[in-house]
């Protein structure tokens, strides 16, 4: 008789026991399977999109007969690593055309667009570049599609207010800004308030908006050289000045604003 009792109290213990691991064993691998998936959930990508070899996204210059190229940098940060990041142009204006207008890769990847203008109407243009991705979605970014005349000298004839910051001295003067009949290439008389006889000439970059004084003698004996840049409201050139050969220079900031 006590036999039996033992063995039917036995009995339950087991079947207890065998219960009770069942559901530590059950327990224990939902932990397992909630950790895996945890692991395999995808943690959205970072990335960033700018004008390649720079910081930021930047204008463009388009000549309104004419082309400009634009590369831009898709820039992987952090995150899922194999989400595609879909870049898509906004609107252009009339008689602009971009291409391509979408482009949809694995960052880092770099995208060269070919911005062409037939005959478009001077102005700033913004212009929204959307990027999607599955685990972010849409983000946008802005910049803006300036249309400039294909002879960008052609913004600064007319007079010109001059304002010069000299190591010698600081003062101002009234210029003029002339045709050279060469295109991006612009005449100033009585450049540096040097007299009406010194009449010197810059080269323009109309993509970078940037200017180049080659070294010249102008009519009151000086050789000048140097750089800067303009927009259609006037220019900013640093030069140095030499009166005499081997003679001391005169480092100059010459800023002219278009009246």
């Amino acid at each position: 008789m006590n036999f039996n009792i033992m063995h039917v109290t036995f009995g339950l213990k087991n079947n207890r026991m065998k219960k009770t691991g069942l559901m530590l064993f059950t327990l224990a691998m939902i932990m397992i399977a909630g950790a895996c998936s945890k692991r395999f959930i995808k943690d959205p990508v970072e990335y960033t999109i700018v004008t390649q070899y720079d910081s930021i996204l930047r204008d463009v210059y388009i000549p309104n007969t004419g082309t400009y190229e634009m590369t831009l940098d898709v820039k992987f940060l952090t995150g899922y690593h194999s989400d595609k990041v879909l870049v898509t142009m906004g609107q252009m204006p009339a008689n602009v055309t971009v291409t391509p207008d979408s482009v949809d890769e694995i960052p880092t990847y770099s995208q060269r667009y070919k911005f062409t203008s037939a005959g478009a109407a001077l102005g700033t243009y913004p212009i929204t570049v959307t990027a999607y991705t599955p685990t972010q979605g849409f983000r946008t970014y802005t910049f803006n599609v300036i249309v400039i005349p294909a002879d960008c000298a052609a913004l600064l004839f007319g007079t010109l207010n001059g304002s010069n910051a000299c190591s010698l001295t600081n003062y101002t003067y009234v210029s003029s800004g002339l045709s050279t009949g060469v295109k991006n290439k612009l005449n100033i008389n009585n450049f540096g308030g040097y007299g009406p006889e010194a009449t010197a000439y810059v080269l323009l970059d109309c993509t970078n908006a940037t200017l180049t004084m080659p070294s010249q003698r102008i009519g009151n004996g000086s050789t000048i050289e140097g750089s800067g840049t303009f927009t259609p409201n006037g220019l900013v050139i640093h030069y140095t000045a030499v009166s005499t050969p081997g003679g001391p220079a005169d480092v100059c900031t010459a800023t002219y604003t278009k009246n």
